[in-house]
């Protein structure tokens, strides 16, 4: 699932009513930042947060998918767990994860003080 958002220096905003399905289905979605700017994936908790997380391998640079629970490099076979979290190399890094507010109107993503978990 692709989702449409507003990208707007280091935030982006995605209407809540497009993210609604993703804690129904309990699958993540990708969610494009511009021409170059590469994506997130947008995971859906069970708590109702969502996690959002960068979208491009660590080892060259290709886009990772979603596939199951995990983040996959079409290019190198680099795994991710939904935390950003190296599963498989040769990815050397984890991805990048960004803080997600989730409003009443509109879902959040700060690209701007992104972490990463070791």
């Amino acid at each position: 699932m692709r989702l449409a958002a507003v990208v707007d220096g280091g935030s982006v905003t995605i209407p809540r009513s497009q993210v609604e399905a993703l804690w129904t289905e309990r699958t993540p979605a990708v969610v494009g930042l511009g021409p170059g700017a590469g994506a997130v994936v947008l995971w859906p908790l069970e708590d109702g947060a969502l996690r959002a997380v960068g979208a491009t391998c660590t080892h060259l640079g290709c886009a990772v998918r979603p596939s199951g629970e995990f983040l996959v490099c079409p290019c190198h076979g680099s795994t991710f767990a939904s935390d950003g979290r190296v599963v498989r190399g040769p990815a050397p890094r984890p991805l990048p994860v960004y803080p997600v507010l989730v409003g009443d109107d509109v879902i959040e993503i700060d690209l701007t003080n992104a972490r990463t978990i070791r």
